[in-house]
């Protein structure tokens, strides 16, 4: 045990051979014995840490129950708190992936943001309540206030604005893009919205703007793409 600091009751009081580590507060890093490069900032932060390298906790409870997860940070009271051998995790606010456990590779920005997810993973949030209700989605983003809040499971989701998204729950492949774009719709997918209060009825769909759009142009005309799938009963258009 070498080049430790520890400032508060029970900080760093198991540690064996571990090295390098900071505890500052009461009962920070109090589990640890072998962990490495550990940084601990508030009461209780890091407190089931036994063998988890390079974490960074900052707040009141955060990264409670990380045993030998390794280079998460938790910012905020109780950010990440019920982590136990996830890695790779950043988490910034109040209560942010609060309830992640095993999920790894997510980043999260903002008051209970990922508050409930518990094993999903790479999934990316900035923003007050984003995908706050996801429990298991996997590679989701979400930007904004509320932006994909009520996704569950849905997977490979991307939502930029406030509310985007905002009911999804299972849908999976979906887009949007704009204030309230997408807001509506539990379980479509492979649909994308693009434009504020865009809305989408269904499953593969795409829309450009609200019912306030007028005129959708550009310089060149729209073009339909080939389908890409084998012609049959083809004539050629000869002039006899």
């Amino acid at each position: 045990m070498e080049n430790n600091t520890g400032f508060g009751q029970n900080s760093l009081n198991a540690t064996v051979t571990g090295i390098r580590n900071t505890a500052v507060g009461s009962n920070t890093l109090p589990a640890l014995t072998t962990g490495t490069l550990n940084v601990a900032v508030g009461e209780s932060t890091l407190f089931s840490t036994t063998s988890g390298q390079e974490n960074s906790a900052f707040g009141v409870g955060s990264l409670f129950l990380n045993t030998t997860g390794s280079q998460n940070t938790g910012l905020g009271r109780n950010a990440l708190t019920s982590s136990t051998t996830a890695g790779s995790n950043t988490a910034v606010g109040h209560a942010a992936m609060r309830s992640t456990t095993t999920g790894s590779f997510n980043s999260a920005v903002g008051r209970d943001a990922l508050r409930f997810n518990t094993t999903g993973f790479e999934n990316s949030v900035i923003g007050v309540n984003a995908l706050f209700a996801n429990t298991t989605g996997e590679r989701n983003a979400a930007i904004g206030v509320q932006a994909l809040r009520n996704n569950t499971i849905g997977n490979n989701n991307t939502a930029l604005g406030f509310q985007a998204l905002f009911e999804n729950t299972t849908g999976t492949n979906n887009t949007a893009v704009g204030n309230t774009a997408f807001s509506t719709g539990t379980n479509f997918s492979n649909s994308t919205a693009v434009g504020a209060s865009s809305v989408i009825t269904a499953s593969n769909q795409v829309r450009l703007g609200d019912a306030n759009v007028t005129s959708i142009g550009g310089q060149v005309s729209w073009t339909t793409l080939s389908d890409g799938r084998f012609k049959e009963n083809i004539a050629q258009n000869v002039l006899v």
